[in-house]
């Protein structure tokens, strides 16, 4: 303290000459900061203080604890450590009408004459750079928060001031008086205000400025969450496949000169698992605008079997009808993979997406996974046949 006191007016002068009118700092918080500085010193160097320290067996504490009622002196003075409305501050405000912005300024969003305790606000932005303006955008970053008021017990103001030296990201501010409220600032929630909103505090109201400890804490978080690297997200997909068959079977064989490819050198369908062991099969619009040419035409041929007209009829409304149409595939009793469609119902009165398992259609995946220890279908039929991409 006798230094501080020892500082002259030259001393001063050369302080704010010499850094503090470039950072644009005011002179009584830089004192203010040396002076807390000065006494941290002072207070590590004392060896009355060392020794004091050791003088306690260990156990009093708890034996103290288990005697003695819980004051409001620790919360207190931790919310006096924690923020300060600065005069500097206060005074620019007065006399300007606009409060400059530093790093570590709390606002709190406000409704009429309420507080909005949802609406917390932590300036992230350098000090630097909000008063030398090199934000050229207007804009100023904070981090979100939310404030829950604490009873203001002696006992849970300190379960808040030690959840505050245990939690990261957990401030106890007090506001209008005695009434204290417990800030969670989430860290991955980072918004970009308008500056003029918080220097004129339009649906803002200043709360003070946060310890440079806890508040350097919070940027540290979370810029440390927004600089991560991320991985890419393996889609929901069980299996992607290329080449698509259409094969048509009678009841003794195979129609070879039936047989239709399709091939465009991309995915043409994926497989998706669902509950009930299930899966769906869905297509590309190039295989079902393919799907519908390929059946139109072989439906017509002498050669296809006249027990598969009417199924390939219906493949062919279904799939035209819908632009979301997809197969629903799941192994049946007998060990076969099964198809299904949605069909359009009424039940009550109510138009409904009803599942209906299709005849004479069969499907065939490969070595897909989902989808395993399948017999081979049997008789006339429609075969599809969809290749895995390995």
């Amino acid at each position: 303290m006798n230094s501080v006191k020892a500082l002259e007016l030259q001393d001063l002068a050369a302080l704010h000459v010499g850094h503090l009118i470039r950072e644009g700092e005011p002179l009584g918080d830089y004192v203010g900061w040396m002076l807390g500085q000065v006494l941290a010193a002072k207070l590590q160097q004392s060896v009355l203080l060392a020794e004091a320290s050791g003088t306690l067996p260990p156990e009093n504490h708890q034996v103290l604890l288990g005697h003695l009622k819980p004051t409001q002196g620790i919360p207190k003075l931790f919310c006096e450590v924690s923020s300060v409305r600065t005069a500097s501050g206060d005074r620019a405000r007065e006399r300007l009408g606009i409060r400059e912005l530093r790093f570590g300024d709390i606002f709190v969003g406000r409704v009429r004459s309420k507080v909005d305790l949802s609406k917390f606000r932590l300036v992230v932005s350098q000090t630097c750079d909000l008063l030398q303006e090199k934000i050229t955008n207007g804009q100023v970053l904070c981090v979100e928060g939310k404030g829950a008021e604490v009873v203001a017990s002696e006992a849970e103001l300190v379960r808040a001031t030690l959840r505050q030296l245990d939690d990261k990201g957990s401030t106890l501010v007090r506001l209008e008086g005695d009434r204290y409220y417990q800030v969670e600032w989430a860290e991955e929630n980072l918004v970009s205000i308008d500056q003029g909103a918080l220097k004129r505090e339009r649906g803002y109201s200043y709360v003070g400025r946060l310890n440079e400890i806890y508040a350097l804490e919070v940027q540290h978080n979370a810029l440390n969450r927004l600089s991560r690297i991320g991985v890419p997200v393996k889609p929901g997909y069980g299996a992607v496949f290329g080449v698509f068959h259409l094969r048509v079977w009678s009841a003794k064989a195979e129609v070879a000169a039936l047989a239709r490819t399709f091939d465009n050198k991309t995915v043409t369908a994926v497989l998706r698992p669902l509950p009930r062991n299930q899966v769906a099969i869905l297509l590309s619009m190039e295989v079902k605008k393919w799907l519908v040419e390929q059946l139109t035409e072989l439906r017509g041929s002498e050669l296809f079997p006249a027990d598969l007209v009417t199924v390939a009829d219906d493949l062919v409304q279904s799939i035209g009808a819908d632009q979301d149409f997809r197969f629903l595939c799941s192994r049946s009793k007998k060990g076969i993979l099964q198809l299904g469609v949605y069909r359009d119902a009424v039940e009550d009165g109510r138009q409904v997406k009803k599942l209906e398992w299709l005849n004479k259609v069969s499907v065939s995946v490969g070595a897909a996974p989902l989808i395993a220890d399948v017999s081979q279908a049997q008789g006339v039929r429609v075969q599809l046949e969809l290749d895995p991409i390995s």
